[in-house]
């Protein structure tokens, strides 16, 4: 009898990837808020991966994980485009979150390998 090899598709590796993340935040002191954050649909749609924060120094966090063959190509994976989507989403989470208001806001990046090694970008990017 052969065992069947399940294969793992691009979509699993994300949530694996997405999963680590959150391990790796909560381990940093960080509480996730929410994750998988989304706003519109279809090709207008903005989404933000994780969404934390550090209540002790007001600081809310919009992160962006991606997972590639290598660290390179995660960080260069993330566009301009998806970058203005992220920030628009953010904007539109802090006008339903009026707790957030007096918090700092930044946006990060976690990056994964095809080994899971990773990287953590701080003020990835800004507007």
């Amino acid at each position: 009898m052969q065992r069947q090899i399940q294969k793992r598709t691009n979509y699993s590796l994300g949530v694996e990837a997405e999963n680590k993340a959150k391990e790796i935040l909560q381990t940093m002191g960080f509480s996730i808020l929410t994750s998988r954050y989304q706003v519109g649909h279809g090709i207008e749609a903005g989404e933000i991966d994780i969404i934390a924060t550090d209540p002790q120094t007001k600081l809310l966090l919009f992160i962006e994980v991606k997972k590639r063959k290598t660290l390179s190509l995660a960080g260069e994976s993330i566009g301009t485009t998806q970058m203005k989507r992220i920030y628009s989403s953010a904007e539109f989470f802090l006008s339903q979150h009026k707790e957030f208001e007096n918090f700092d806001c930044r946006f990060d990046a976690i990056l994964f390998d095809d080994f899971f090694n990773h990287e953590y970008i701080e003020n990835a990017w800004g507007f």
